[in-house]
């Protein structure tokens, strides 16, 4: 009997229908667990990224208060990516000295910028971003203490946290003095969510820009 009229020989060349699936799903699976472990990478690496340069920033704005500030911390990285006129030299490195007006103003700066009256910079500045930033912060100082980072978990928990939680504090005093009335209170409440919409939008374009999750919120 010829060989192509063999019972075992029948089968066309070729998949069937279910290995193709099969051969599909095994695939998925693949990939799947491929970017989940290529987000973690990337999420891992611009975390350890912001860590060493807070940690700069950190041990920049120490040695310039001793030199320079008088006890005080330099008001922005531009003092402290400056040369020194006595030895030529800066605090920090020039790389790490960027300016977050090289691109124009952030869309919460814009919108923070644009509001007219005083409660409704009191509910989303001073209220409502300061709650965020103590939030993110704590956030912030959990990451620091799992990756033994104690010296710059020790700066936030120590000096930055209660300094947002002050002023946090600060702004519902002064709301509990200016929402006196319907039309302020509505005011003060459209005020605070679209500043936690937009903080929401900014957090979500760091981790798919930067792979930053853990960003801190001062």
């Amino acid at each position: 009997m010829p060989l192509s009229r063999h019972p075992r020989f029948n089968r066309s060349a070729g998949f069937t229908l279910v290995e193709l699936l099969i051969v599909l799903t095994i695939v998925g699976i693949l990939a799947s667990v491929s970017m989940a472990i290529y987000r973690n990478s990337r999420v891992s690496a611009g975390e350890a990224t912001a860590i060493s340069t807070l940690h700069a920033i950190n041990e920049a704005q120490f040695a310039f208060s001793q030199l320079c500030g008088s006890q005080r911390y330099a008001p922005n990285l531009a003092s402290l990516t400056a040369p020194m006129p006595s030895t030529g030299q800066s605090f920090l490195s020039p790389d790490l000295g960027f300016d977050p007006l090289a691109k124009g103003y952030g869309p919460l700066f814009q919108y923070l910028d644009g509001l007219t009256t005083t409660v409704e910079r009191v509910a989303a500045g001073q209220f409502t971003r300061e709650a965020i930033a103590v939030v993110k912060n704590r956030q912030f100082i959990e990451f620091c203490e799992h990756a033994r980072d104690r010296e710059t978990a020790a700066l936030y928990r120590d000096v930055i946290e209660p300094d947002e939680r002050y002023h946090h504090e600060l702004g519902r005093t002064l709301l509990l003095r200016l929402a006196t009335t319907p039309a302020a209170q509505a005011a003060a409440s459209s005020a605070a969510r679209k500043t936690l919409e937009l903080a929401d939008e900014l957090q979500k374009k760091a981790l798919a820009t930067a792979g930053i999750h853990h960003a801190p919120g001062c």
